[in-house]
């Protein structure tokens, strides 16, 4: 048998390997699986200041102290960067110091105990697992012994939206870009994490006396807000709420609607073109003096929409919408970073597996991250420079999801619909950027 080289043990490197090939990842990467090699130096300093603070206990204290194994000295490291600094308090994004050691223990997890390789679905499904349930963990009152290491990965379905070859392309950068582990909640809008007071003020909500209603929205020109078509029904929206909390009206404005202009070509049976226009009775970028920054009271910006070539070359997306979450019913604002699954619904498949159509949806999330009813018609945004556009518009769930939330998302692309949202604007009287 030929030697086996020795795993990467630093956040580059682990990176490196789960990015290696992926361009044309449509076989498993044959990457040898060695046994854990001797634990990086973080590891080792971390480990040995867990050890000796553990010695200060009379338990601890008794009898000598045998050397540590590597897997001791990744539990105890580990243990020592999931700790939250204060019990009881909510636990802060990693630096990048402490990243590498979160990478380093999963990625010598997955791949030596569980025989797992990098490239394939299995293993971008399981990391992407055990990232999530260490956030769980770090927010409980203590971080100790088995408590650890999550539990085993679960079995992936083959017809998942986190098994097709551009999601295993972008998860990477998902792995890149993520807080983990995060405060409870914030990795997430099924169940989802809410946003900062003045974090995407341009995501409204759609609000109205309709029976079980609520949707949200995207401002992208003064008085101009772009929603789902199925979110225009039963004389709803009526208004617009512009704030981070619906329930909470002083921190925030609400518009009336003036119109509402749903997309001529909507089908409802197989949501093609399920977007719409709502005309405002006033300009909404105005100042918020509820809500305050650094330098003064918030101010609502019209969002720019996205490029055809610039969605193209994104690799994960920022779900937010009012919709429900563990925190709370319709109304709060909240949002999650998922990895873009397919990106026009083109793959071999996609349409009858997923439930989109060719050339005009985007579907991303699955695995628990995921937008969730109350938050059709809200935003899908996409990194650019320092802040967003707007890619897409949430649109309903995949066809061969399981459950109601959590198992990805079909979404409308704006740039497909740029020119017809410029002139039913313009039909109705909206000032559109």
């Amino acid at each position: 048998m030929s030697p086996r080289p020795s795993r990467p043990r630093t956040a580059a490197a682990a990176l490196a390997l789960l990015t290696a090939g992926l361009a044309a990842a449509q076989e498993p990467i044959p990457i040898p699986l060695p046994m854990p090699a001797t634990p990086s130096a973080e590891l080792q300093r971390l480990a040995a200041a867990a050890r000796a603070q553990a010695k200060t206990t009379p338990a601890a204290a008794e009898g000598p102290v045998r050397a540590m194994s590597a897997a001791e000295q990744r539990r105890l490291a580990l243990a020592a960067t999931l700790q939250p600094a204060m019990p009881g308090q909510p636990a802060a994004a990693l630096p990048a110091a402490s990243r590498a050691v979160v990478f380093d223990a999963v990625q010598d997890r997955l791949t030596t105990q569980f025989r797992l390789r990098p490239g394939t679905p299995a293993y971008s499904n399981a990391f992407q697992d055990q990232l999530l349930q260490m956030r769980a963990l770090r927010a409980g009152p203590s971080v100790t012994g088995a408590r650890v290491f999550p539990g085993a990965p679960q079995p992936t379905d083959p017809r998942s939206v986190t098994t097709t070859a551009v999601y295993q392309r972008n998860f990477p950068d998902w792995v890149q870009r993520v807080r983990i582990p995060a405060a409870p909640g914030r990795l997430r809008v099924v169940g989802g994490g809410p946003t900062a007071d003045t974090e995407f003020l341009d995501c409204v909500a759609l609000i109205g006396n309709c029976p079980n209603y609520g949707c949200s929205g995207t401002l992208v020109g003064k008085n101009v807000v772009v929603t789902a078509a199925h979110c225009i029904t039963g004389g709803c929206p009526q208004q617009v709420f512009v704030g981070s909390d619906s329930r909470s009206p002083s921190r925030g404005k609400v518009f009336d609607v003036k119109y509402r202009v749903r997309h001529p070509e909507y089908d409802p049976t197989t949501d093609r073109n399920d977007i719409a226009v709502l005309i405002l009775d006033a300009d909404a970028d105005v100042m918020l003096p509820g809500l305050t920054t650094a330098g003064g009271p918030a101010r609502v910006a019209p969002r720019a929409i996205a490029t055809t070539a610039e969605i193209n070359e994104a690799k994960t997306v920022e779900l937010v919408g009012f919709g429900r979450s563990q925190f709370a019913d319709f109304g709060v604002k909240s949002q999650v970073l998922v990895t873009i699954s397919s990106y026009e619904c083109s793959g071999r498949g996609e349409a009858d597996t997923f439930g989109c159509n060719p050339g005009v949806d985007l579907v991303a999330g699955g695995k628990d991250l995921d937008s969730c009813r109350g938050d059709s018609g809200g935003p899908v945004y996409i990194p650019f420079g320092t802040g967003y556009k707007l890619a897409a518009v949430t649109s309903r769930k995949t066809l061969n999801a399981t459950r109601d939330c959590g198992d990805g998302a079909v979404n409308t692309r704006a740039d497909v619909y740029h020119a017809w949202i410029a002139r039913a604007a313009a039909d109705y009287g909206g000032r559109f950027r």
